[in-house]
């Protein structure tokens, strides 16, 4: 396998199921999907269930040279509006939120070819729920996540290649409830798939 494609959840993979036709990886007990030289993993989400699923798949395969992390995200931008949803963007570093004081960086690839505005994406344990807590992220990222810094993490130390591109999903606010987030997801998917073709085409 070339290609390793990483989603939190099934919900963000939609329409790469309907049009690459993945099949279940039945030999191993993950969610793992193959199609020709691409495998698909859904991880859950959150920092503690990527490192445990990603430790579980690298103790049963080597991983492909190549790690693509698609998902859904919250804009941190303060001058943010609804009409920036459904908006793609390619990640050119990963944040580890630590502490008021204190955070922890890794850049990830970035095709120079891909028209995709480059943003910096912070990971944190836990949603955010207010304009407070936005306001305080706002200084060190753009868009919000809860998987990308763990699994960019993972991928250097295997000294594999990592991508990402992130949907904005919501506003990060609290303001966007998970059922609408839930309706939107088709058409978010939809995105990512349209973004991620343009990048495997530049790779």
């Amino acid at each position: 396998m070339d290609y390793l494609l990483v989603f939190a959840h099934k919900k963000e993979a939609e329409a790469f199921f309907a049009n690459m036709h993945f099949t279940k990886v039945h030999s191993l007990p993950l969610e793992l999907y193959c199609h020709s030289n691409f495998l698909l993993f859904i991880t859950g989400m959150g920092e503690t269930q990527i490192k445990k699923k990603m430790a579980e798949l690298i103790t049963s395969l080597p991983l492909p040279p190549l790690i693509v992390n698609l998902g859904f995200s919250g804009s941190l931008e303060q001058t943010g509006t609804l009409q920036d949803l459904g908006n793609v963007h390619s990640i050119r570093s990963a944040v580890r939120y630590i502490d008021d004081e204190n955070t922890e960086h890794i850049d990830l690839d970035l095709p120079e070819t891909l028209d995709f505005p480059p943003k910096v994406c912070i990971t944190v344990s836990d949603p955010i729920m207010g304009q407070e807590q936005k306001e305080d992220l706002f200084y060190e990222a753009d868009l919000v996540d809860m998987e990308l810094f763990p699994l960019a993490k993972i991928a250097r130390e295997n000294s594999c290649s990592i991508y990402s591109l992130k949907v904005i999903s919501d506003l990060a606010d609290g303001k966007t409830s998970l059922a609408e987030i839930r309706k939107a997801a088709p058409l978010l998917s939809e995105r990512l798939w349209a973004a991620f073709k343009i990048l495997i085409s530049s790779l």
